[in-house]
């Protein structure tokens, strides 16, 4: 335990060094991490195909849908091609930890007059093998925009929790490979 959070701080000051998302354009892939499909935390709930959804990319980049899916959306070229540029971040793994920094949907407000945008965020989890990562969830520091009682609701404090992500093969994550959205248009990075 006391490895993985020496791990965890460890991460957590690279990826703070990088800043917001500059300086990790140039990672190379990590050898354990796969990017021939996703990750989903829809292990929990059968009927989504995904949930809250990860692709990472071999240039150490990660798209994250934030949901479910019922269908065989994951699985199509066009489910990935629709990935818009507020969905990517980047990645960087020491040792068994991930680190990923991006913008992140959150719900801020009370319950009648909630919002929902997106603000940088960092998270992290564990690598326990290729096909699982477990205790993935936001890390400090929050952003700033949120205040303590916005972590009360239960969609932001469900990314304060805990969760184990599973990976799902899928050869459609081919066509994210260099393919985002931005402005309707697709550009290559």
């Amino acid at each position: 335990m006391m490895k993985f959070q020496l791990s965890l701080l460890f991460g957590f000051l690279t990826v703070l060094a990088f800043g917001q998302n500059k300086g990790m354009d140039t990672l190379s892939k990590p050898k354990n991490v796969r990017v021939d499909g996703f990750y989903s935390s829809s292990d929990k709930e059968p009927h989504l195909t995904s949930k809250n959804m990860l692709v990472f990319t071999p240039d150490g980049r990660v798209g994250a849908k934030q949901g479910g899916t019922t269908g065989n959306e994951p699985f199509s070229c066009a489910f990935y091609e629709s990935f818009r540029r507020e969905y990517i971040g980047t990645y960087r793994v020491a040792g068994d930890s991930i680190f990923v920094s991006m913008k992140f949907l959150f719900k801020k407000g009370t319950i009648l007059h909630a919002k929902f945008d997106r603000y940088n965020a960092f998270l992290a989890g564990k690598i326990t093998d290729g096909n699982t990562i477990t205790g993935w969830r936001v890390v400090p520091p929050f952003p700033n925009q949120l205040k303590k009682k916005d972590f009360e609701f239960g969609f932001n404090q469900n990314w304060m929790l805990p969760q184990k992500v599973i990976f799902i093969k899928s050869d459609a994550v081919k066509c994210l490979v260099g393919y985002f959205s931005e402005n309707g248009r697709a550009f290559r990075f």
